[in-house]
């Protein structure tokens, strides 16, 4: 089949966009069995699961200041982006740690 869209696949079986979708991006709140019936599916009608498998772990964040407001240390907006920068380096660390732990134990 050509051109096979999302909507497709829960006609197909009779399940909710929402459940082939979380099925898919391998979220929480789907069952093995219905995960493994959405992916044969969408296999079976030709869908592109490419974006699926090249997620990205984790979020962008963008700060958008003037030059004139970022004087290295003496600004407020300096020192904003360097906690948000520190902040955001912590949680990503914490997030790979913690990944590394579950897959150990």
């Amino acid at each position: 089949m050509g051109n096979v869209k999302l909507k497709d696949i829960p006609e197909a079986l009779n399940v909710s966009t929402v459940t082939v979708s979380n099925a898919l991006a391998g979220r929480k709140g789907v069952s093995e069995e219905v995960r493994s019936q959405v992916v044969a599916k969408a296999k079976e009608l030709g869908y592109d699961l490419k974006k699926y498998t090249n997620k990205r772990q984790g979020f962008t964040i963008g700060v958008i200041v003037s030059e004139q407001c970022l004087e290295l240390g003496v600004s407020f907006y300096w020192s904003m982006y360097q906690k948000v920068a520190y902040a955001a380096s912590k949680s990503q660390s914490l997030r790979h740690w913690d990944r590394k732990m579950k897959k150990k134990g």
